[in-house]
Parts: structure tokens; C-alpha cells; sequence
């Protein structure tokens, strides 16, 4: 909607409304534009509107959606101020500049009380975020989720602290933080959750903020330097050699499911590559020999040769089941490999390190309760390294761009770093 308002002195003065974005999915600010003469405002009105809520005709909100009179009120009030302000400076024969009448605008927007129309609470905007993201993440993401949704939940009532797009802030990330490392770790018995679980939620919090912030809801960005440090490279549980070779040689065949969940986790040994590029494999990228596909994490094309003395390995698991892979979920495959890893007997107890806070805790179980899809890429990563290959030619396969993380993945025991020792000559 274009308002001609006067002329003064042949300067020809309007004021207009218009979407920030025209192409978002959901919300978008509403700015305005003041023409006076050869200059311009623009500038946000501080309002966001649904696409569908507004008229691209009239340049206005729609006058049947539900809270238009609040619009038409708070766009009215954003005029008489922008008017009012330059009438004034005009009557001491004064032209004003775009930013002065910016500055004014804000200054009684912002004193005055905005009662803004009813909006979806932090949670329901939440909801939608795990809605938009089902399509996107597996589902054990959608879990954490869930999960991050009912602990700010819990954060919120103990806490008393009220949560909106605004509130997450430095104060929100320390006490938080606090709250997570007061709670019970019913799983292991120790006062407070985990750095590494406390991480996650941190994780989790930056990508709902970043979604938000990026469909117009909010503009606070103050969540992104909030630390989310994940695990070291010492709590990483892997494979040895004898370990992997005895899994890889157990005779499931009175067990197919285990025996099926076995071949894959050692097709990722070989292979050195992710789960979530085994279950995405497909026989057309099968090319000479080569396994020649795009990596669904970081979208670089990997080339695994199949016809080595190393990743041969592979390709039985792949002759095996004629170029198909069996398919399952991660959720279940991180379930049964701990089954089958428990009957090949790799049950030597092994202790991580923990950390709630500044409190280290050790946790002490067989070794096959920790392994997990992620443990086929770690150990086939850390035996090639212990083998002698250049980490620089791991990191071709592997898809790392730097040594530093791919040498978060290798996990060398104390056994191997004695037997190389050994075989050294000076």
C-alpha cells in the first residue's frame, strides 16, 4: 500500500510496505519505504507476517486474516511517526537524513508497549522444528530432540525461567548448563548428566536456533558461540585386530539376522566409510572395481577401491549378497551388533572415562556393550593406522579434509603401541 502524503517544494513524499522475503516458507519481515525527494528509508518495521497472510497486490496484510486490525494499527502507528518526524524537520527547514529518521522510529517503537497478536509459544515453534526436520534426520536425531524439548521443559518449571527466542542467552547457556549437571544420571548413578550428553543438548539448541533464525522468527544470534565440545578421541571404544577377525569369522549361520548385521559391519570396516553411506549403497556405483559414490555427510565424492589385498574383504560381503546390501535400521543395527559381538565373545571388560562438569567417573562394562555402527569406521581407521598406512592416504577414503580429525578417530591400545615399539631397531 503506497501513500502519497504531500509535496512540499516539489519534493515528492510516499511512504510503501514491503516483505523482506518474498520466497520464505513460513514468516518474513515487514519493512517500509519512505521516498522524500531523491532520498530513502528502508527499514524493518519490527513485525513479521506469514507469506500467506499478506496481499501482494495492495502491499499489505490481508484484511480477513484474524489479526489484521493489529497490523493495520501498528503499520498506521509506523507512518504518523515516520510523518510526524519529517513534518517537523521540514518545518525548521531541515531535510532529514534516512538514518535520523530511522533512529526516531525506532525510539518510540520501542517505547511504547506492543501488544503484539497472539504468536506460537517457544514450544510450539519447537514442534514445528522437529516436524520440518523428520523428513531431513534419522530417527535417533529426532529423538534427541524430543528429548532436549522435555529437559528445557523440566529446565523451565525447576528453574523459573521463561523461555522464548530472546531468553536464550549467555545467562540461559550458564544456568542450563548448571541445571543438566544438578540432574540424576539414572543411567549410570552419578549426580549430573554427562559433558557428552550435555554437549548434544547444546548441539541440538544451536540448530533449532539457526532453524528459527533462519525462517525470520527471531534475530537473536547470541546462541551461536554457546560451546557444544563433543567426546575426545580416548572415549572412543574400538575393534583390535584379533577382536575384529574373531567377529568377522564367527559362524552365524544358524543366525542370519547377526550374520547379516555382522557383513555390514565389517563392509564398513573395509570400507572405512559411514553408516549412513553403507545403507544408501547402491550396485550402479559400482564402477571397475570401485566403489565411486557422494558421501551423504559432507556431499565429496569418495572412491574406495575394492580390488586391494585390505578392501577385499568388502567385496566378498558385497558378492555375498549380490550387490544388495541388507537393509535395516541403525536402530536396530546398533542393537543386534552388540548381540553379535557378544556371542563371538568379545567380552573383555573395558572402563571410559566420563566427565559430569569437572567430576571424572569411570564406566566399566564388557566391550561389546559399546560398540555401534560408529565403531566400524573407527576400527578400521585405527588398524590401517597401526598397519603403517599413511594417515595422508587414509584420508583419501575416508573423505577428512585435515589430519586433526581424522586422528580423532584412531584409538591405539596400549598393546599396540608396545609391539611397534618392540620391532624398533637403532
Amino acid at each position: 500500500m503506497r501513500v502519497n502524503l504531500f509535496s512540499m517544494k516539489k519534493d515528492k513524499v510516499s511512504i510503501s510496505f514491503y516483505l523482506r522475503d518474498y520466497k520464505a516458507q513460513r514468516k518474513t519481515a515487514i519493512c517500509v519505504q519512505f521516498s522524500f525527494g531523491k532520498n530513502r528509508l528502508q527499514c524493518t518495521t519490527g513485525l513479521s507476517i506469514a507469506i500467506e497472510e499478506w496481499n501482494m497486490k495492495k502491499a499489505y496484510p490481508k484484511s480477513q486474516i484474524a489479526d489484521y486490525d493489529f497490523y493495520d494499527g501498528y503499520l498506521n502507528k509506523v507512518k504518523k511517526h515516520i510523518v510526524d518526524y519529517y513534518n517537523s524537520q521540514r518545518a525548521k527547514g531541515i531535510i532529514p537524513l534516512p538514518s535520523s529518521i530511522k533512529a526516531y522510529l525506532f525510539e518510540q517503537m520501542n517505547q511504547q508497549e506492543q501488544a503484539k497478536p497472539v504468536e506460537k509459544t517457544f514450544f510450539e515453534y519447537y514442534d514445528d522444528f522437529i516436524d520440518a526436520k523428520k523428513p531431513e534426520v534419522k530417527y535417533p536425531t529426532i529423538q534427541k530432540y524430543i528429548s532436549l524439548k522435555h529437559k528445557l521443559q523440566s529446565f523451565e518449571k525447576e528453574k523459573k525461567y521463561p523461555l522464548d527466542f530472546d531468553s536464550i542467552s549467555p545467562l540461559f547457556e550458564s544456568k542450563f548448563r548448571s541445571h543438566c549437571l544438578e540432574q540424576r544420571n539414572t543411567k549410570y548413578g552419578n549426580e549430573g548428566l554427562l559433558n557428552d550428553t550435555v554437549a548434544k543438548y547444546f548441539s541440538c539448541i544451536k540448530t533449532f536456533m539457526q532453524w528459527s533464525l533462519d525462517m525470520k522468527y527471531h534475530q537473536n544470534d547470541l546462541f551461536k558461540k554457546f560451546k557444544a565440545t563433543r567426546a575426545s578421541k580416548h572415549e572412543i571404544i574400538t575393534l583390535t585386530e584379533q577382536e575384529f577377525y574373531q567377529l568377522l569369522n564367527y559362524d552365524f549361520s544358524t543366525n542370519k539376522r547377526l550374520e547379516r548385521v555382522r557383513d555390514l559391519f565389517c563392509f564398513m570396516v573395509f570400507t572405512l566409510q559411514r553408516w549412513s553411506d553403507t545403507a544408501a549403497f547402491n550396485p550402479k556405483h559400482i564402477k571397475n572395481d570401485v566403489w565411486d559414490f557422494i558421501s551423504i555427510k559432507t556431499n565429496e565424492n569418495i572412491l574406495v577401491p575394492l580390488n586391494t589385498t585390505y578392501t577385499a574383504g568388502a567385496k566378498k560381503v558385497l558378492q555375498k549378497y549380490e550387490h544388495n546390501l541388507p537393509k535395516i535400521s541403525e536402530q536396530k543395527f546398533n542393537e543386534y551388533i552388540k548381540e553379535a559381538c557378544q556371542i563371538a565373545g568379545i567380552q573383555e571388560e573395558v572402563s571410559i572415562r566420563r566427565y559430569s562438569g569437572k567430576q571424572a567417573f569411570d564406566i566399566a562394562k564388557p566391550k561389546y556393550e559399546f560398540i555401534s555402527s560408529h565403531s566400524a569406521r573407527r576400527t578400521g581407521i585405527t588398524l590401517l593406522l597401526q598397519k603403517g598406512v599413511p594417515p595422508t592416504t587414509i584420508m583419501k577414503v575416508t573423505g577428512h579434509e585435515d589430519l586433526k580429525t581424522l586422528m580423532k578417530y584412531e584409538n591405539t591400545s596400549d598393546d599396540a603401541v608396545f609391539n611397534a615399539f618392540n620391532k624398533v631397531n637403532l
